[in-house]
């Protein structure tokens, strides 16, 4: 598996840091791949 690593504006970091507090995301690495993800998918559909 290939690694990125990004910079995320403090406002954005904060926001991620709180789904995966809340629980909607086990890490941080699992919401930007599920944006990756999303993004991906609407790329190809249009």
């Amino acid at each position: 598996m290939k690694a990125i690593c990004t910079e995320l504006p403090d406002k954005v970091y904060e926001e991620v840091k709180l789904l995966v507090e809340k629980g909607w995301f086990k890490n941080e690495d699992d919401i930007v791949l599920e944006a990756l993800r999303r993004f991906w998918i609407s790329i190809k559909l249009n």
